[in-house]
């Protein structure tokens, strides 16, 4: 950032075609700067945080969620919803968790494609999943997928990403007490799922 704003000092008003390119450039990498920043701050809060569980309607969380992120996805939004399921978590972050698996989704994506949420409760499990119809991601990468700063190598440098919205997802997920994992989509892409135990959490009403 600081040699293109050095270049436009040195060479601006001789050689003006190369302000609007270094500007942008400028812009782009200050937007990656700030989301990085953003979510080690929020890991940070995530290594520290005790969580305060209430109950709340999932199905109206998630619904209100897609009603808000759909508009802000180049793809198009599913919502497969179950009515009326209730979850004893803290309600923030779990909206924050498939938040970051919704922007991840479209991250690796095509806008064409479609991204679908997901929510439905048996007598064990209420259970959330993203499954999108990206490129999927590779055997030897899925065990690393929610380490910090961890990013394939087929898409780093090509898709800009920190290697933290993983990461965060997969904190607050067990300060939730849940279980996140990620499988192949058929026949395209990658289902993400969160999985919380529904006998555990009637017990902690």
């Amino acid at each position: 950032m600081r040699s293109h704003a050095q270049l436009i000092e040195r060479r601006g008003k001789t050689h003006p075609e190369v302000i609007t390119k270094s500007v942008q450039y400028i812009d782009d990498e200050s937007h990656q700067m700030e989301t990085l920043v953003e979510e080690l701050l929020a890991l940070t809060r995530a290594d520290r945080a005790v969580l305060d569980f209430t109950t709340f309607d999932l199905s109206a969380s998630l619904t209100t969620l897609a009603q808000n992120t759909a508009p802000l996805l180049p793809q198009r939004l599913i919502a497969n919803i179950a009515p009326d399921v209730q979850l004893t978590a803290n309600e923030t972050s779990v909206t924050q968790i498939i938040t970051n698996l919704l922007n991840n989704a479209s991250k690796y994506a095509a806008p064409e494609t479609s991204i679908t949420l997901t929510l439905k409760q048996t007598t064990d499990q209420t259970l959330i999943q993203v499954s999108d119809q990206g490129a999927g991601i590779a055997a030897e990468d899925k065990p690393h997928i929610f380490e910090r700063f961890y990013r394939s190598s087929t898409v780093r440098g090509t898709i800009a990403g920190t290697g933290l919205g993983l990461a965060i997802v997969a904190e607050l997920a067990a300060l939730n007490d849940a279980q996140v994992t990620v499988d192949d989509n058929d026949p395209q892409g990658s289902v993400f799922s969160v999985q919380f135990a529904t006998k555990r959490m009637a017990q902690l009403r």
